[in-house]
């Protein structure tokens, strides 16, 4: 697939879309600020500089491919090639959000640099980390896009993020029009329901440190990336008991007291 010098997709402008002086295709214009993440009160950060729309698009179109077998090539690359130009290149600074719980979203999100995590937040005040989400997969609210209602989660980012966004309403149209795009759309939502139930499981059926241990496994590298207390609350432990558990891994691998193994 060939780049235009700004990284937008060849065909992005000519495949219906005109674009603004800013980049925003036009009929975005009206929920721009729903779309810009809001900055951290008092802090002045200013926004991150975005990956090229190369780089981005490229990584999304290695994650659409494989989901995209069992049909012809000419069918793929078709599909792949409005995809890609639904989707423009935006970043969040690290405590932003891409959502906000009781407001609604219709923008789908791919994560291409960077860490988030989906929370919920109870009237006390305590937040539920449901997810966390990593380099290379969607994000969206997903209750607020189904419904059109108000999301009961947020999406905030954890480090500076770079992701490709897009208005759902527009993706959904090329479910219709491409049948791989809706195979694909089946597909992801069939291993989203098989890792919500295999959390499900191992939240009742495993202990903390097991469930632990498993993170680390499936999460390489990320204790280092993200603070404890967000890995406690995903592991639907406190943040003291996950000092615990760290603290006889320690004892037990030999590591003296004061220097912990990895982690922020």
């Amino acid at each position: 697939m060939e780049f235009l010098q700004d990284g937008v997709p060849t065909g992005w402008s000519s495949d219906r879309m005109e674009f603004l002086q800013d980049g925003v295709p036009t009929g975005w214009s009206s929920y721009r600020s729903r779309l810009e993440c809001d900055l951290i009160p008092g802090t002045g950060r200013q926004r991150i500089k975005p990956m090229t729309g190369s780089d981005c698009h490229r990584r999304l179109e290695n994650l659409l491919r494989p989901l995209l077998q069992g049909f012809s090539k000419e069918a793929i690359d078709a599909a792949i090639k409005d995809m890609l130009a639904a989707f423009f290149p935006w970043s969040c600074g690290k405590g932003e959000h891409f959502a906000v719980v009781g407001e609604k979203s219709n923008r789908l999100g791919f994560v291409c640099r960077g860490i988030m995590r989906a929370y919920h937040s109870s009237p006390e005040g305590s937040e539920y980390t449901k997810t966390i989400f990593e380099e290379g997969v969607f994000v969206a609210p997903l209750a607020a896009l189904t419904t059109g209602g108000p999301s009961p989660i947020s999406l905030q980012a954890l480090e500076p993020l770079e992701l490709l966004v897009a208005d759902y309403t527009r993706v959904e149209e090329l479910y219709r029009r491409h049948h791989p795009l809706a195979e694909m759309a089946r597909r992801v939502i069939q291993m989203e329901w098989v890792k919500k139930e295999v959390r499900e499981i191992r939240m009742v059926t495993l202990s903390a440190e097991e469930r632990y241990d498993i993170f680390l496994e499936e999460h390489r590298g990320l204790e280092a990336r993200i603070p404890w207390y967000h890995i406690a609350s995903y592991l639907g432990i406190t943040p003291v008991a996950l000092s615990r558990i760290r603290a006889r891994k320690r004892d037990r691998a030999g590591v003296p007291e004061g220097r912990p193994s990895s982690g922020p």
